[in-house]
């Protein structure tokens, strides 16, 4: 059983497929990335830069990604903001990069589980969907929206389930132990690369 032992996770986070990465370097990528033999690999938003038509080099790019535990992707901003009129009976925006992206394999949890193995050894993978500001596009950190899809992802899970999050905001992180995740894994920063000076209502 794969969670009897190590389980081995490789993350990819704002990808930004667009003007600076195209096919050709993404299938550079999916080599280094299936090297490492990965049972889950994690794609933590922003795919795509800021526009569709960088949606089929996403697609043609990361078709080779192997994973035995499979391969699962959250929306960041960029996602939702460029696609942000796609709609399904649950998802505002990213819908059709979602569904592209389901053509090759990886799947996207908008506020949803998945459960990883078998048993005693079954650990739940969540996924945090990019929160929508209605009305607005501004990137400030929700923290009740966070919580109440939290909320609503744990209720499902028995008590004491093993729990890894897969979320695009690292802000998210202030919530995690309240909940019993055991590893959050997220991007947006860019590494730590995005420093903002200022305060604005509050934050």
């Amino acid at each position: 059983d794969v969670c009897s032992s190590d389980l081995r996770i490789v993350q990819l986070s704002d990808i930004h497929v667009g003007p600076y990465l195209r096919q050709r370097e993404l299938e550079n990528l999916v080599g280094l990335v299936n090297a490492l033999r990965p049972d889950i690999i994690a794609i933590t938003g922003d795919l795509i830069d800021r526009d569709m038509d960088s949606l089929p080099d996403a697609v043609a790019g990361l078709r080779g990604l192997r994973a035995s535990e499979g391969i699962y992707m959250v929306t960041g901003n960029h996602d939702i903001y460029t696609d942000p009129f796609s709609f399904n009976s649950r998802s505002r925006g990213a819908v059709r990069i979602a569904d592209a992206m389901e053509d090759v394999g990886v799947k996207t949890l908008r506020d949803e589980t998945v459960m990883i193995g078998e048993g005693a050894y079954q650990l739940a993978l969540m996924g945090m969907d990019w929160i929508v500001q209605r009305g607005s596009q501004n990137l400030f950190y929700d923290s009740a929206r966070t919580r109440a899809a939290l909320d609503a992802m744990d209720s499902k899970l028995a008590p004491g389930t093993p729990k890894v999050l897969l979320v695009h905001h690292p802000e998210t992180f202030r919530e995690t132990p309240d909940y019993g995740i055991g590893l959050a894994l997220s991007g947006h920063t860019h590494g730590g690369g995005q420093i903002v000076l200022g305060e604005f209502r509050g934050q």
